[in-house]
């Protein structure tokens, strides 16, 4: 399942009502975030002490995402509406580090390796019809020096926050942040790839006549890489925008545009005879069936 992260994918089958694409944070929760295992939750709810605030804390124990970090590393951040199923693997650029030729061309996010459970935990507060506000922490607990059938375990944890505030009853501010690191190492436990990554967006949506909504989207994000693997730069930063516009044509039928502008500076992909600083501009033309309604 999808841990409790995003405050942006809310609608059926993770999709997100705002957009098209999805913030590039909540992409790659999208693409290698999981928790198949057990959570607890302790709440208390205001209605029964005749308060509007709420509060909860959970507390989540995992398996199968010991490779979760690779995929951002090596092909770094991306806005799409594209998920992983459970099961798939997802290709990356080739390694041009021989140190590296032991890593598998394709990850797979959802794999056990160490056979040791993660955690994730959050802390939300919500205030009824107005807000809720949510901090969480979140640590695969891999042994980043174990390899199975090429995929290595990546250490990866970060901890996220967010908001999502409800102005009037038409203008909505949404907010997330993500700070994190991740890292594996080979099988003599050297780094050999070692990364810090921050990821941040605030997205301003208005819905009027019950029909039309207007979301505009600004996002920021970065990888520093932090060891010294040459022929691997793990280093990036970038920037994007979006603005989308959705009608809603009944209770299950949505029609959208979205223009959408991403700027990311990659120096690892001028080794590949590629472009290392990008800008990436694309509209796209929707139309969308939620199978039920939101």
């Amino acid at each position: 399942m999808y841990p409790s992260i995003s405050l942006e994918n809310t609608a059926t089958a993770w999709a997100t009502p705002y957009t098209l694409n999805a913030s590039t944070l909540n992409t790659w929760v999208g693409e290698e975030i999981r928790t198949t295992g057990i959570e607890a939750k302790l709440e208390r709810l205001g209605k029964f002490s005749n308060s509007q605030h709420n509060l909860s804390l959970s507390g989540t124990l995992f398996v199968a995402n010991d490779p979760a970090g690779a995929l951002l590393a090596w092909h770094g951040w991306t806005s799409s509406s594209r998920q992983t199923l459970w099961g798939e693997t997802r290709p990356f650029p080739e390694p041009l580090q021989p140190a590296l030729a032991d890593q598998t061309r394709r990850s797979n996010p959802f794999k056990e390796i160490d056979h040791r459970p993660g955690f994730h935990t959050n802390l939300d507060w919500s205030i009824r019809r107005h807000g809720l506000f949510r901090v969480g922490y979140y640590d695969n607990l891999a042994k980043p020096y174990l390899i199975d059938g090429g995929d290595y375990a990546w250490r990866t944890r970060f901890a996220h926050l967010g908001g999502k505030w409800r102005i009037n009853k038409q203008w909505q501010l949404l907010w997330q942040y993500m700070n994190g690191s991740t890292l594996m190492q080979s099988l003599d436990r050297q780094d050999a790839v070692k990364m810090d990554f921050a990821n941040g967006f605030a997205m301003l949506t208005h819905n009027f006549k019950k029909k039309h909504r207007v979301s505009l989207r600004v996002e920021a994000f970065e990888n520093i890489d932090r060891d010294n693997t040459p022929l691997d730069d793990n280093n990036e930063r970038g920037k994007g925008l979006t603005f989308a516009y959705q009608y809603r044509l009944n209770k299950n039928w949505f029609i959208g545009g979205e223009y959408q502008w991403l700027n990311s500076q990659r120096p690892q992909r001028a080794l590949h005879g590629l472009e290392a600083d990008t800008n990436e501009q694309l509209f796209q033309l929707a139309a969308r069936y939620f199978f039920s309604a939101i």
